[in-house]
């Protein structure tokens, strides 16, 4: 667990940026300016999309929706938007869908979670804002918190704070920022289970990623350098979590457009 894997340095430049997020296919990340949501090639950093959420200030944490086939982000305000994708991962529609009232202007900690793949109404997130928060809050899909609770980071002094989150099937990562520690515990007991150090400056939010290096028997908890726009890979026990927030050993199945037209045009099921 923490052995780097992959570092990636984006196409696109980005003096600030906290987001991260894993569709499956492509990393998206969060960049302050116009536009502030790329999407890119999580081997070469290659970035095949840029957009504009029109959300107030600067776009913070991500995590995909497998559920929902769409990204959860964080915003200035405290606002929490959805961005909804198309079969191709392009961004076609995006929207507030409520205010969490934390009075902090940047979210740099967001974690979807869809736990019964069945029950889309039990789906939960994760979140931490940037305001030098300890306490963690977990809000249900209609924006109603049903659960907070102190993180796990034992940091000396003033600098020990929650940032970047993530899920992994039944653990919780969460980041310090200042101490380049990721302290990872069960979801339900709060117990911690290990930690790892990553070597990238100022690492913020983060995300599972099933795919990528599966032929290469790995799995991966992406995370995303705040100044720079580099995300490295470090990895995580084989099998122990989905992408989209789904459940380990229930993978999102990603099909290239021309399998998909194949498969129309000749009837299959």
């Amino acid at each position: 667990n923490g052995d780097k894997v992959h570092e990636v340095t984006f196409s696109t430049p980005c003096s600030f940026g906290v987001g991260l997020a894993f569709d499956g296919v492509n990393l998206w990340y969060s960049c302050a300016g116009s536009p502030n949501l790329f999407r890119a090639d999580p081997l070469t950093g290659v970035v095949s999309a840029s957009y504009r959420i029109p959300a107030p200030g600067t776009l913070g944490a991500l995590s995909y929706d497998a559920t929902r086939n769409a990204i959860w982000a964080g915003a200035g305000s405290d606002e929490v938007w959805l961005i909804n994708l198309d079969a191709g991962k392009n961004v076609i529609s995006s929207a507030k869908v409520f205010n969490t009232g934390d009075l902090c202007g940047l979210d740099d900690g967001l974690a979807f979670d869809a736990r019964n793949v069945g029950d889309p109404n039990d789906d939960v997130w994760y979140y931490s804002d940037d305001c030098w928060t300890t306490i963690i809050d977990v809000y249900n899909i209609s924006g109603s918190k049903v659960e907070s609770f102190t993180w796990a980071g034992t940091v000396p002094g003033p600098l020990n704070h929650n940032s970047g989150l993530a899920v992994g099937g039944q653990l919780l990562y969460q980041m310090s920022v200042f101490a380049n520690k990721v302290y990872v515990v069960d979801k339900t007991t709060k117990a911690l289970q290990y930690t790892f150090t990553v070597d990238l400056k100022h690492p913020e939010d983060m995300e599972c990623d099933t795919n990528t290096f599966a032929a290469q028997g790995k799995h991966v908890m992406w995370t995303k350098g705040a100044f720079e726009a580099k995300a490295g890979a470090f990895e995580i026990e084989f099998g122990s979590c989905g992408v989209g927030g789904a459940p380990p050993g229930e993978p999102e199945l990603v099909l290239d457009p021309s399998v998909k037209k194949y498969i129309s045009e000749n009837g299959f099921d």
